[in-house]
């Protein structure tokens, strides 16, 4: 009986872990897909989902395709990985966010 019980535990904790990892891996996110011109690559929103999107100071809504993803290309935009860091923030019409920040990097001085 006692075996029974160790290995229900075993299962219990098996199944919480699957179910956490499955919920995390359905989050919304954000990856930078090119720096010229920028763009970003939205996942994991809702089917045809109207998603607020913020690049620093712009700000433009799109919206997600039928697999819950989209890519947005902000071409006055110019991120410079020597100069300061950039957030980019997306916030879907059910409220999830998703947000990526691209920290700039101490670079030597032009010669």
């Amino acid at each position: 009986m006692r075996s029974f019980r160790v290995l229900l535990v075993v299962v219990s904790l098996a199944a919480a872990a699957a179910l956490a990892g499955s919920a995390q891996a359905s989050l919304p996110r954000l990856q930078l897909k090119a720096t010229t011109p920028f763009s970003v690559v939205g996942a994991h929103f809702g089917k045809r989902e109207r998603v607020r999107l913020r690049v620093g100071s712009i700000a433009r809504v799109v919206r997600a395709g039928v697999t819950g993803s989209f890519v947005a290309t902000f071409p006055s935009v110019h991120f410079d990985a020597c100069g300061g860091g950039l957030l980019i923030t997306a916030v879907g019409a059910r409220g999830e966010t998703a947000t990526l920040k691209l920290n700039g990097r101490a670079c030597p001085p032009a010669p």
